[in-house]
């Protein structure tokens, strides 16, 4: 299913010439959205924020809109092309009602499904990515998963949202040392322990809690390190004769998640005793 969440910032205005808002569907970005359309959604008065929910959207589907009135008939033009978002997560381990169930920011509670399945598909791209570096998740022999993944998943939902926050953004930028959002509050820390401990430009920011459950149900950990031989001195040359013996080799180390570019292209690891050569100078 794909969420679509539509914005009609004028619509004291649009409602004096329409009364509904017409969903269109294609697989391709440029069309050509042909009648008749998917769904309807009914303006209201002072309403700005509409959502759709397409059951049979994928994440590869394109959606315009119009705005419609049956009597007398009048459809506008089509909004430009734009995608929903789907309603699961990478990981497929959080929904908006386990967040609006579990928060404690009011504000993020209220949200709509379309804005919350946003901060999940983000929290969740984010984890993942962050597993990647370390092997991936290794869940089969690890127990609660299920739970704890979903509290790491929270957490960095939540750590979205204060970073994503309007006035929050335009306090980094004013140099306003406090904020209040709904009934929270809270005095920011400018010693340079604070300052060091969090870098609001790094994407994996997630916090220790969070960091802690992600680094136990990785497959490998932050300290890992993966170790591959390869060639570093090409004026060398294998013996002529063993064929399977790779130019000189040394060790090289690479992170955990390094493992795309293995270059031992010559059979084995040069062994004990094994004899190479210097390249003829011609």
């Amino acid at each position: 299913m794909i969420v679509l969440g539509i914005r009609v910032s004028n619509i004291n205005e649009i409602i004096l010439d329409f009364d509904t808002i017409r969903i269109y569907r294609d697989t391709a970005q440029d069309g050509p959205f042909s009648d008749p359309p998917i769904g309807t959604i009914p303006l209201l008065m002072s309403t700005v924020n509409y959502e759709y929910d397409d059951h049979d959207g994928e994440q590869t589907s394109w959606y315009r809109a119009t705005y419609y009135q049956a009597t007398p008939t009048a459809e506008s033009d089509k909004s430009l092309p734009f995608q929903g978002i789907p309603a699961e997560g990478p990981l497929g381990i959080l929904t908006p009602d386990y967040i609006r169930a579990n928060t404690d920011f009011p504000v993020l509670a209220s949200m709509s499904d379309a804005k919350l399945w946003n901060y999940i598909w983000r929290a969740e791209a984010l984890m993942y990515g962050w597993s990647q570096q370390y092997g991936g998740f290794c869940t089969t022999d690890k127990p609660n998963w299920n739970v704890m993944s979903r509290i790491a998943g929270l957490m960095v939902v939540e750590q979205l949202y204060i970073t994503s926050d309007a006035s929050i953004r335009a306090r980094r930028v004013s140099g306003v040392q406090s904020e209040k959002i709904g009934s929270y509050s809270y005095t920011l820390n400018t010693s340079s322990a604070a300052s060091n401990s969090t870098d609001y430009n790094d994407p994996y920011a997630f916090g220790p809690e969070a960091l802690a459950i992600l680094g136990y149900f990785t497959c490998g950990t932050s300290s890992m390190i993966h170790m591959k031989t390869t060639q570093v001195f090409p004026e060398l040359a294998p013996r002529p004769w063993f064929v399977l013996t790779p130019q000189y080799v040394g060790v090289e180390v690479r992170p955990w998640h390094d493992f795309t570019d293995l270059e031992l292209r010559r059979g084995i690891v040069l062994g004990y005793n094994r004899w190479y050569r210097i390249k003829d100078p011609a």
